[in-house]
């Protein structure tokens, strides 16, 4: 809810006496400034959530629901439940022995007989100061595993965030007969950069390859720092011979950037590449990734600035002297 904007409620279900009566309560509980709105259990009613973007629900529990969690599901369905507090109103005195607990479920129920206004304005209170809290604490749990997928200094993908991604990728690509190719890249003679011009201009080109290469794959694509001055590149739904294509764009972008250091002057560097698609022989993602790593110590043996291809038994390279084997 925004600061100094009225209260949004939306009341689902209730018949027009019920909401005259619920509005008195409300009138009655001192609520402050608030919207009131009804809307009946239709399918037009998730549209209506959508535009209006209540901070409360009341929903009216029916006869035939067998508890206030099925008449929650009923409107809401098993995930929508979160982007508001939610009030069942029921009409039994008692607590339903199927409902959950309070601390188990993510609605309060309230009884319409005998309701105070004191009760009503408490619930509300309580509903909203709980909805608030479990949501700052989700949105901290997202923050926290970005966090922990990701590379500080680049903002990519870590080592393990993208080997997780390949394993849920490989499974896909095994089961749906995706194409999937992936390419391990080494930044050539790293070592002389941060030796030459500083850690610092060694970071800074690691950030500007990174930056680099999310601009020149596609957003589909994921790009990750896969330890020191590697990175591992993993093009989805793509081919080896497309994939090719796009690597070899990086590669020669690369080799044209002009990273300025502290003093004025410009670092060119290039990268190799070592290229594989993936195939239902290979057993795992580490077999995946040994290839990988085997044509890029290719790629950096045979001179550099190359991109080493391997599909099943067919290899080849890419490079300043383009040659096939």
């Amino acid at each position: 809810m925004e600061a100094n904007k009225p209260l949004r409620i939306l009341v689902v279900g209730e018949s027009s006496t019920d909401r005259e009566w619920f509005h008195s309560k409300l009138e009655q509980a001192s609520l402050g400034e608030y919207e009131f709105r009804h809307a009946d259990k239709s399918p037009q009613l998730r549209r209506l959530i959508d535009s209006y973007k209540p901070d409360l629900m009341f929903l009216g529990k029916e006869k035939d629901d067998r508890g206030a969690s099925d008449a929650v599901r009923r409107v809401m369905g098993s995930s929508q439940s979160q982007q508001f507090p939610i009030i069942v109103l029921s009409g039994e005195e008692s607590s339903n022995p199927l409902q959950p607990s309070a601390n188990d479920r993510d609605f309060d129920i309230l009884p319409k007989e005998g309701l105070e206004s004191r009760e009503l304005l408490y619930t509300i209170a309580s509903a909203i100061k709980r909805h608030n809290l479990k949501r700052t604490i989700h949105e901290q749990r997202k923050q926290l595993e970005r966090l922990n997928n990701m590379d500080v200094l680049t903002g990519l993908l870590n080592r393990r965030a993208i080997l997780e991604k390949l394993e849920e990728l490989t499974r896909r690509s095994r089961r749906y007969s995706h194409p999937l190719t992936v390419a391990l890249c080494d930044l050539d003679h790293f070592r002389h950069i941060n030796e030459t011009y500083g850690f610092l201009a060694g970071d800074r080109v690691l950030a500007t390859f990174s930056e680099l290469a999310k601009n020149t794959l596609r957003e589909t694509d994921l790009v990750a720092r896969y330890g020191g001055e590697e990175f591992c590149l993993v093009l989805v739904d793509t081919d080896i011979e497309a994939a090719s294509l796009g690597l070899d764009r990086l590669r020669k972008n690369l080799a044209r950037k002009e990273i300025p250091d502290d003093f004025g002057e410009s670092i060119f560097i290039t990268a190799s590449f070592g290229v594989v698609s993936f195939n239902r022989d290979m057993n795992d993602v580490s077999e995946f990734m040994d290839q990988a790593d085997r044509l890029l110590s290719e790629a950096k043996q045979s001179g550099r600035n190359r991109i080493h291809l391997e599909q099943k038994n067919r290899q080849w390279v890419i490079g300043d002297n383009d040659s096939f084997e």
